[in-house]
């Protein structure tokens, strides 16, 4: 009988060793699991990957990106967007001039933008205006057309004229500004730019 017992006792001491061994094995394959996930959700976290943008027609099929070798946009479209941008990159005032001026931003490429940022100086720089305390806007004189067209350093481009009037308001004085401005339209890849074009440059042609 003693020795039953002792049997009896080793195989439960062995039943609940293997058990624990068991158990033990469980936890630490968890807690391996637990670190690899909780180590992918941290490098998720930080290592998002960059949104995709695709243009689309009006029923959400994907359009394909058109090379900037092409005109992508019909001369009536162009002169349209032209008309409607030109005016509201020299629409600012000196209660909200940083804003005003960093909405026109959209309408230019890189380098069209630091080049405008240099022709605006000349007409409505952040200082007159806020000295004045100016409310600036623009507005076509005129019906845009096109100057010049075709390939230019690679891409498609346009040169358009738009005749504009400034007109500068405060509480003291008002008066109007009439130039002509040469604005240089080029080709933008789609994926950056729905639209497809920007502005890379405006000149002003002459003024009265």
């Amino acid at each position: 009988m003693a020795e039953e017992g002792l049997q009896v006792v080793t195989l439960h001491d062995d039943f609940y060793r293997d058990g624990v061994r068991v158990v033990l094995a469980i936890v630490i394959s968890l807690s391996v699991i637990i670190l690899a996930m909780l180590g992918i959700s941290i490098y998720l976290l930080f290592n998002k990957p960059q949104p995709m943008r695709f243009p689309v027609e009006n029923d959400w099929r994907v359009v394909k990106p058109v090379p900037v070798e092409q005109s992508y946009l019909s001369i009536t479209d162009l002169l349209q967007w032209v008309a409607n941008s030109i005016p509201k990159t020299f629409n600012v005032s000196f209660v909200n001039y940083n804003a005003d001026l960093t909405r026109s931003a959209q309408y230019f490429t890189g380098t069209g933008w630091k080049n405008f940022l240099n022709q605006i100086n000349n007409y409505a720089d952040y200082n007159s205006v806020q000295a004045s305390k100016f409310f600036i806007n623009s507005t076509l004189a005129g019906a845009p057309f096109i100057l010049n067209q075709g390939l230019l350093q690679g891409r498609y481009a346009w040169w358009v004229q738009v005749p504009v009037e400034i007109t500068y308001t405060s509480y003291e004085k008002t008066y109007t500004k009439s130039l002509v401005l040469q604005v240089l339209v080029v080709r933008v890849p789609t994926l950056d730019n729905l639209i497809g074009v920007g502005i890379e440059n405006v000149l002003v042609n002459s003024s009265k």
